[in-house]
């Protein structure tokens, strides 16, 4: 009988750290990231998501009016994200200490038929693993340790027989002066529910081609993506190709 050991072990083995197996606990749900939403208040931004700047109030009522004549709802689909962060353990390089962290990413999407009825159409979960980038032994960049050892926790760790979801990918965070670890993990994971939520809007639209002007989606959240520099879907010019029949719907001050 193969003998398999935690995912910890081996990860603590393989980037030569020293594991603390201290407690682990949730995180807020709704802890908001760092570095750019505890600053939101105070930020001003230099563009906004309107095409066109408008010095007085719109008379939207004649617009209404058509869209509730319509004989079918002009949204068919709504999609919302979510994510929910575990802190797992404690681990040591060169005398510091860094916590690792345990991210449940989820996204899905329901869609309203001729009926009327909602129905789910597309579901999808991920474990992701957020660590410090100090645990890559082979200086991060381009490396493919992270990539690889991800493979081996799937393969050899004592999760394999629990028939329990593979680990989707291991994150990192870098040290930033005067951050705390946590939330430049948290933000780390948050980017991949945003990324996840940028494939789903990119799957319906070039893929099943269902998004149109009569058939809008609804997106949970703002539309405003601060750090567009990461993740999947860099190219400004595709992204906003793909929200043409978009709405975000967040709440605020």
């Amino acid at each position: 009988m193969v003998k398999r050991i935690s995912p910890l072990k081996i990860f603590e083995q393989a980037t030569y750290g020293k594991s603390y197996s201290t407690h682990r606990y949730c995180c807020e749900s709704d802890l908001i990231p760092e570095p750019f939403h505890k600053k939101e208040k105070d930020f001003v931004f230099d563009k906004y998501g309107e095409t066109e700047r408008h010095k007085k109030s719109i008379d939207l009522r004649r617009s209404l009016e058509t869209v509730s004549k319509l004989k079918v709802p002009l949204f068919s689909f709504f999609l919302d994200g979510s994510r929910r962060v575990y802190k797992l353990d404690d681990i040591e390089y060169n005398n510091r200490v860094y916590p690792i962290f345990l991210g449940q990413i989820g996204a899905s999407c329901c869609r309203r038929n001729l009926e009327g009825y909602i129905k789910n159409f597309r579901t999808n979960n991920r474990l992701i693993l957020a660590v410090p980038a100090i645990a890559d032994p082979d200086g991060g960049h381009k490396s493919k340790f992270f990539e690889k050892l991800c493979e081996k926790i799937n393969a050899e760790s004592s999760l394999k027989p629990l028939n329990l979801s593979p680990l989707h990918k291991i994150i990192s965070y870098r040290d930033s002066k005067n951050s705390d670890y946590a939330d430049l993990a948290i933000s780390k994971l948050h980017d991949e529910m945003l990324d996840m939520e940028k494939e789903f809007v990119n799957w319906l639209v070039k893929e099943e081609r269902v998004l149109k002007p009569g058939n809008m989606l609804i997106k949970d959240g703002s539309l405003e993506y601060k750090n567009i520099k990461r993740g999947s879907f860099k190219d400004i010019s595709q992204l906003k190709s793909n929200y043409n029949c978009v709405v975000g719907v967040s709440t605020g001050p």
